[in-house]
């Protein structure tokens, strides 16, 4: 029976979820026998640990190289000032394991590379992605991918959050089709962030992990994105890519991929927000080119602009004018560079790169759109 599956110790810590008639002992066993695989031990990483772990989740593994830090305490909660220099997966499980000692905890001290990605992540029923580069973001995705693991995708930046879960297609590249360029989008580190919102998106992403083992969620092919300032959320949704190569065209391997690792954009002309602004106060004569996904548009947008996205951009190319000048755009002027340099070579001959892009103009020009 599946009462004997649980001890007695488990009997009175589930107990609020055995009432819970879409849980009871049948979800509760659900949840005791999945493996959760988190990728870093960081602002989300904690508090969906923490939350996993409470809830009986049977094995929790947890991939982080780092020590810990002062500056990581305000908003990773799993550890504390006497913690400081100690790498962050001992300590996680210490206090883990003490929560609740019935749950099996698997640590890694080490970075999640291309050669074992695939044999980690193939270990676990469901990631949870929590790391705070692109780079990893990337490999995540297509390890995932590869071995059929729902990803669970959160991120974060001040006083905003993104969670989304891939599960086959669409897949993190399909929403993301390019990395911007290595520096360009701050971390926490330099960006800084508000204490509560990792916490916030860490729970989301637990929650998330959750509902979809026992069977109350599937993937839905959106982003939710967050914004704390207003505690507001809102739904944008993922398309497959036909040209993606992680889930659709599947290269053989992750380094014919490459989407794990952020290029550096080609060296193409460029055009300043500020000159932008003249042109269209000035009335000049331009097409604007948005390359970034449609959901992104309708998060933050420069008046005036038209889109296609930048892994359209090949096969919709005869949509544009070759006789107009042309300013390219997106989030932080990495797509649009590489969308500047694919026009340059089709022929076209006054085609800009917008500087910084979207992000650029709105500390430069437009302000109100901060949220994005």
């Amino acid at each position: 029976m599946t009462q004997n599956v649980f001890n007695e110790d488990e009997c009175q810590r589930y107990s609020r979820h055995f009432s819970v008639s879409k849980i009871g002992l049948d979800g509760q066993a659900k949840l005791k026998h999945a493996k959760v695989l988190l990728i870093g031990a960081g602002g989300i990483g904690c508090p969906a640990a923490l939350y996993l772990t409470a809830a009986g989740i049977g094995t929790l593994g947890i991939i982080d190289d780092d020590t810990v830090a002062c500056s990581n305490l305000h908003r990773q909660i799993l550890f504390s000032t006497q913690d400081i220099t100690q790498p962050k997966v001992d300590r996680a499980k210490k206090v883990l394991s003490a929560h609740n000692p019935n749950i099996e905890i698997h640590t890694y001290a080490e970075r999640l590379t291309p050669s074992n990605a695939e044999a980690l992540c193939a270990e676990y029923d469901i990631i949870i992605d929590g790391s705070d580069n692109f780079e990893t973001r990337y490999l995540v995705n297509f390890a995932a991918t590869r071995t059929g693991t729902p990803l669970i995708s959160a991120s974060i930046f001040q006083f905003t959050g993104q969670l989304a879960v891939f599960d086959g297609t669409p897949c993190y590249a399909c929403a993301y089709p390019e990395p911007p360029p290595a520096g360009l989008i701050p971390n926490c580190a330099s960006a800084g962030v508000l204490s509560t919102l990792p916490g916030i998106m860490g729970t989301l992403a637990a929650n998330t992990a959750l509902l979809l083992l026992l069977g109350l969620q599937k993937p839905e092919g959106n982003i939710l994105h967050f914004e704390a300032l207003d505690a507001t959320m809102k739904r944008y949704p993922i398309h497959s890519r036909s040209d993606c190569p992680v889930c659709q065209i599947q290269t053989t391997t992750i380094e014919e991929c490459m989407h794990y690792n952020p290029k550096t954009p080609p060296s193409v002309p460029e055009v300043s927000t500020h000159d932008l602004h003249t042109k269209q106060t000035e009335q000049t004569a331009f097409d604007l080119l948005d390359v970034r996904e449609p959901w992104e548009r309708e998060i933050a947008n420069i008046e005036g602009s038209f889109n296609i996205p930048l892994g359209q951009l090949s096969e919709r190319i005869d949509e544009l004018d070759a006789s107009r000048p042309i300013i390219v755009m997106c989030r932080s002027g990495g797509r649009s560079a590489c969308a500047t340099a694919l026009l340059q070579d089709a022929g076209f001959g006054h085609v800009h790169n917008l500087t910084g892009g979207i992000l650029k103009w709105i500390d430069d020009i437009d302000p109100s759109q901060k949220k994005y």
